[in-house]
């Protein structure tokens, strides 16, 4: 999921028309579990309700809040909680976004931060203010929370908007690679009288086991100095190089209209921590593996639960160098295939 920073999106309020993916352009449409989702499972206990998402995480509020689950893969945000049914500004919001390798909370926190700096500085917040930053724990993780106040436009529907004075107190927190924006925000008149109900559901938030998307497994089928296409010309590596190949399976497990199988997702690692991407004659390979005939890897669009794809990788690497690893990373799934 390589897309803007959380902040701009997430923190913007239902600003211009950005948020309205998650029926938020209006203070009194939404309805209670509007939008269902097949990666979050809702389930009611007492006058409490807890919602499960398959990106790791769950929280608990009353079940008399009005609920919208966003499906939009291009958007970060997953969930908006409505704590006043005559005004949508009062929310709770969970947003998430894939981080690169070895990113951490202080980067991300870092970027996130700047970002709403940004939204000031070119005069979309004014009158913004930080009121207060500190490092702390949320849900078992080290984490970094901010207070902020601004006055924001705020979009209530396709014609109508007006600049509203908001509060807004956001905590950063990373686990399994994943950041996590948990927001809390209101009209400054309310953010006092909705502040300890948002932080009862707040504090319920819960790390989950993240279910992923699709599964992908490799099979190494050797290495040599050169390669036959299925046009039936060899192809020889550099000088000094030789071609390591794969046999790579992958399965959508859970994923409506999932892309997979894009070549550019799969990066291999060797023992001195080199990193390759894959050769450009993989568009030629073909081979039976297993008395199956495949082909080099393509993207496939629009797969669907269920769905199984195979076919050929290869990469171009000293001939000195040993494989220790295959990752498959798409932005939402990360799989590391030990070789």
């Amino acid at each position: 999921m390589q897309l803007k920073p959380i902040m701009v999106i997430a923190v913007l309020l239902l600003v211009v028309a950005s948020l309205s993916v998650a029926g938020c352009t209006s203070s009194n449409t939404s309805t209670n579990d509007q939008t269902t989702s097949a990666s979050a499972t809702p389930s009611v206990q007492s006058d409490k309700t807890t919602f499960s998402s398959d990106n790791g995480y769950s929280i608990t509020y009353p079940a008399t809040w009005k609920k919208d689950v966003n499906t939009d893969a291009a958007s970060p945000i997953e969930l908006y909680l409505y704590l006043n049914p005559n005004e949508a500004v009062d929310s709770v919001i969970v947003a998430i976004k894939s981080l690169s390798s070895g990113q951490t909370l202080n980067t991300f926190a870092a970027g996130e931060v700047n970002a709403l700096k940004t939204n000031a500085s070119t005069g979309i917040f004014k009158n913004f203010a930080i009121q207060s930053e500190t490092d702390s724990t949320f849900a078992g993780k080290p984490a970094h929370t901010i207070v902020w106040q601004g006055t924001v436009p705020i979009k209530y529907s396709a014609t109508t908007s007006k600049d509203v004075p908001i509060k807004a107190t956001q905590t950063y927190v990373v686990n399994n690679n994943v950041g996590y924006v948990i927001t809390y925000k209101a009209p400054q008149s309310d953010y006092n009288k909705y502040l300890t109900q948002a932080e009862q559901a707040i504090n319920s938030f819960t790390f989950t086991t993240i279910t992923p998307h699709i599964s992908v497994t490799a099979t190494s089928i050797g290495s040599s100095n050169s390669l036959s296409s299925s046009y039936g010309t060899p192809t020889a590596a550099v000088t000094g190089n030789k071609f390591v190949t794969y046999a790579v399976y992958i399965k959508n497990n859970n994923a409506q209209d999932e892309g997979i199988g894009n070549p550019n997702y799969l990066k291999l690692r060797d023992t001195n921590g080199n990193i390759y991407s894959y050769d450009s004659f993989t568009y030629s390979l073909q081979q039976q593996v297993n008395g199956v005939t495949l082909k080099g890897l393509t993207s496939q669009s629009n797969t669907q639960p269920g769905d199984k794809y195979s076919g050929l990788i290869t990469f171009q690497i000293p001939a000195s160098a040993t494989p220790k690893s295959l990752t498959y990373d798409d932005y939402t799934n990360k799989i590391t295939i030990n070789l």
